[in-house]
């Protein structure tokens, strides 16, 4: 993880351990992953861009070995608020073919993490989803409010990470930075997505393939308007209420 801020102060616990970080003026924060399943070469990252970003680090419990005395307990993050003109974009870069982006916007989202694993993304003011296939159809969505719900991610093969290891070797990375990166698993996908409140759901191109709204009978180009949505990751479907209109 690496990012940049104007601003920031940094709260630490017991021995040392980071436990809160508070950034502000053009707060940046992206996550890296190195290796996607069946695709040892590809990677996964998601990026945080907001006016003010606020993080919660948990002590990493399962890490082993554990840290011997004076030395300092691995960290995570735990959740992550950000606010004012907030962003969260997800970004799969495969090594061959085109990149698929997901990008979520509001005036505040509050990112939560299990074990660095995205869980949870509410968002309130002015929200937008948008999201951009590999084949180019662009869909987005509007409304007051948004509620992201994401599936543990698919691990990364012990044979795909351990190519992903060598070749990070091989590109400079150092070997226990190298091992890391190949057992890192891709991002994980979104499981069901709430937009509530004047939800203006687009499309741009023909074929709908996006996780967040799908046009109903997959009609191409379309525009539907409703006071709810309700996106569901395993049937693939968008239930739409309050007198939608397509």
């Amino acid at each position: 993880i690496n990012g940049n801020a104007g601003d920031g102060v940094v709260t630490f616990g017991a021995r040392g351990t980071l436990r809160h970080a508070a950034l502000s003026n053009l707060v940046s924060l992206v996550d890296l992953e190195n290796g996607l399943p069946g695709d040892p070469g590809g990677t996964a990252t998601r990026q945080i861009q907001s006016a003010q970003l606020d993080i919660d680090f948990v002590p990493d419990e399962g890490s082993k070995p554990a840290p011997r005395q004076g030395q300092r307990m691995q960290m995570l993050m735990k959740s992550a608020l950000a606010q004012g003109s907030a962003k969260v974009v997800f970004r799969t870069n495969p090594t061959t073919g085109a990149k698929q982006d997901t990008a979520i916007a509001a005036e505040r989202l509050l990112a939560n993490f299990d074990v660095s694993t995205i869980t949870t993304v509410p968002g309130s003011g002015h929200t937008r989803l948008t999201d951009m296939a590999s084949n180019g159809t662009t869909q987005t969505s509007t409304g007051d409010t948004v509620a992201l719900k994401f599936s543990a991610p698919q691990p990364v093969s012990p044979s795909e990470g351990a190519e992903t290891g060598k070749r990070g070797v091989r590109n400079g990375q150092s070997r226990r930075n190298a091992t890391a990166a190949g057992g890192a698993s891709a991002s994980a996908q979104i499981d069901s997505a709430v937009q509530q409140g004047n939800v203006v759901m687009e499309q741009s191109a023909s074929v709908p393939t996006s996780p967040v709204s799908t046009p109903p009978g997959g009609a191409a180009g379309f525009r539907v308007t409703a006071q709810k949505a309700t996106y569901s990751g395993a049937k693939q479907t968008v239930h739409l209420e309050g007198t939608p209109r397509v």
